[in-house]
């Protein structure tokens, strides 16, 4: 059902889901500013939602803009470039200009949005990044650059980089930088931590036996007392020549700053191989890993290991204290994974594992327990060459195809997984209308993505799917997912008729009962809200 209310200008759509009506409120078409887009929905106070501008190009990362809607209507209230602010802080005759600032970072933090932006001095060679607060009344800043970290020695071909992350209780800021790349030295980080209105609270640099060159970190977080936590993926150089294993094994780094304590936490699963994780603290400040594994020692016909595939998954839970595993499940995929990820028969009765599938989201039930959903997504490159001119042409297809989500227990046993079956290849697009948005309401799942309209009614991968290649022509889909496992699809509404594309990776759940869904097709783009 759609209709025309001529005073606001919005468009309802309305569907029915567990026995009561959802409905997706549109707001105006408004016009985009030339040779940019929309990039994030930062979040929403009582009254307006903010979102972030950025160039379409992206070669300046100072071209970034600031834009405030009103929660009831969806039009735009105002518009501020953050260049115009920072040119009003920095004096382009002093030491700082601003052709050298890059916005790292633009995020909302309870009712404040803060920039995160570097500073490169080539002259005295270091990198700085800096803090400021936003007026939300305006767009202005309400405050200076205000100095929050500083890579040092830094060179041309490495300038380094800054990393962020929240406390789960948005009291606490953490910044992070690797120091600048060198192979044949120990790798070498460094953090600090603040509260939320930017006051240094720790400052700590860190060396691990490890070389550079053997070492990579992610995932950060931090705990309410401002323990800090990193995953390590480690090489291991030692493994013997010739012999087709994984060389690598992960680790989590932590920095108790009342204790000075530094603890390592080893993540092994037994004779398997973890080849993708990721970790969240709970609430009770216990570690919570969740990921894929592959048999050991398995080879390819080509001989390389099995790096990526995947034919489990496991469930670890740590205690921060004392680094006791409380708890240790593993899964092996069943034949009906197999049967619901692998659309011809004969190969899903012969498969031993799945590639390409990446960690998202954990999503942790109020009864214990967690969801864990996955995206199986990779990029096909196809080139040809101009036998007379000799000009080579790429053609890039991006794939983001089934979705996984996987049911852990509160001990970690799996309740059950289930496959999502999606397909959508695009070209030279970077998948810009594909891949999916997570929304969460009581003990339910919603996905929301766009399909070919001919999958409409199809629920199996076996069901010969049709690929979602034209967004102009595809409509966005509702699928849930209950307690149990089950699945339910809904058509949400057509992009054509709507007459504009949903772009589900923008879109974001700002509250249990809210959710922001931004369309856009051409040079125009509107917002859409659905009430749960």
């Amino acid at each position: 059902m759609k209709k025309k209310l001529l005073l606001l200008l919005l468009v309802v759509n309305s569907i029915f889901v567990y026995s009561q009506t959802v409905n997706v409120v549109w707001g105006p078409e408004l016009k985009e500013a030339r040779k940019t887009m929309i990039s994030d929905i930062l979040g929403r106070t009582e009254k307006n939602f903010y979102a972030l501008r950025s160039d379409y190009a992206g070669t300046r990362k100072v071209d970034v803009v600031i834009e405030c809607y009103d929660n009831k209507t969806m039009d735009l209230v105002y518009s501020k470039k953050v260049e115009d602010e920072l040119k009003k802080r920095v004096k382009d005759a002093g030491e700082m200009k601003v052709k050298n600032l890059d916005v790292q970072e633009v995020y909302m933090l309870q009712d404040r949005i803060v920039l995160l932006v570097s500073y490169y001095n080539s002259k005295e060679d270091y990198k700085a990044l800096y803090a400021a607060s936003v007026n939300l009344s305006d767009g202005s800043l309400s405050s200076d650059l205000i100095k929050v970290d500083e890579i040092k020695e830094v060179k041309k071909s490495s300038k380094g980089a800054f990393s962020y992350a929240i406390s789960g209780d948005s009291t606490k800021l953490i910044i992070y930088h690797d120091e600048v790349y060198d192979k044949n030295k120990p790798e070498r980080y460094a953090a600090k931590l603040y509260t939320n209105d930017i006051k240094l609270i720790w400052s700590k640099d860190f060396e691990m036996a490890q070389l550079d060159k053997d070492v990579v970190l992610d995932n950060f977080e931090v705990d309410k007392d401002g323990v800090f936590y990193t995953l390590a993926k480690l090489i291991d150089r030692k493994s013997e020549k010739g012999v087709k294993v994984p060389n690598y094994f992960y680790e989590i780094i932590s920095y108790t700053p009342s204790t000075k304590e530094i603890k390592v936490y080893d993540l092994k699963i037994g004779e398997k191989f973890i080849n993708d994780i990721r970790f969240e603290l709970e609430e009770d400040g216990n570690l919570t890993c969740a990921g894929f594994y592959s048999e050991r020692n398995k080879t390819t016909k080509a001989g390389s290991a099995k790096f990526n595939r995947a034919s489990g998954v496991f469930y670890l839970k740590i205690d921060k204290n004392s680094k006791e595993i409380l708890s240790s499940k593993l899964k092996d995929f069943d034949r009906s994974v197999y049967n619901d990820a692998i659309s011809k028969s004969r190969k899903a009765d012969k498969a031993e594992d799945l590639a390409s599938f990446e960690i998202d989201d954990f999503i942790f039930k109020k009864g214990g327990g967690m969801l864990m959903v996955s995206e199986q997504y990779f990029v096909n490159v196809v080139c040809t060459t101009d036998p007379k001119t000799g000009i080579q042409r790429c053609t890039y297809y991006y794939n983001y195809n089934q979705i996984m989500v996987c049911d852990f227990a509160a001990d970690g046993t799996v309740n059950w997984i289930r496959v999502v079956p999606k397909y959508q290849v695009t070209t030279n697009d970077n998948g810009y209308y594909s891949s999916y948005l997570t929304v969460v309401y009581k003990d339910k799942l919603f996905l929301v993505y766009n399909d070919n309209p001919k999958n409409a009614l199809l629920t199996s991968v076996k069901d010969k799917l049709r690929p979602m290649n034209n967004p102009k022509k595809s409509l966005s889909m509702l699928v849930e997912v209950d307690s149990k496992g089950n699945i339910k699809k809904t058509e949400l509404f057509k992009n054509k008729e709507l007459g504009t594309i949903c772009r589900p990776k923008i879109s974001n759940q700002t509250d249990e009962n809210e959710v922001y869904i931004f369309g856009e097709k051409g040079k125009m783009y509107r917002f859409g809200k659905v009430n749960l």
